[in-house]
């Protein structure tokens, strides 16, 4: 069995086509910041995009 320590961090990238302000960047960092799969967060308004570094699946970010 394979433990989560021994997973290689990814990097995702969601779009976020709403994304445009201050705000709506510290609500996606709320709800990912807890997760402890989570590395690290990035927000690019000019893109609107985020690329999140985590462990596990994709899937899982993105359901928070």
């Amino acid at each position: 069995m394979t433990s989560a320590a021994s997973i290689d961090a990814l990097s995702s990238v969601f779009s976020v086509p709403g994304m445009d302000c201050p705000s709506e960047e510290r609500l996606i960092r709320l709800a990912l910041d807890p997760a402890p799969d989570v590395e690290s967060v990035a927000c690019d308004f000019t893109l609107r995009r985020v690329v999140v570094t985590h462990r596990g699946p994709a899937v899982d970010v993105l359901s928070r």
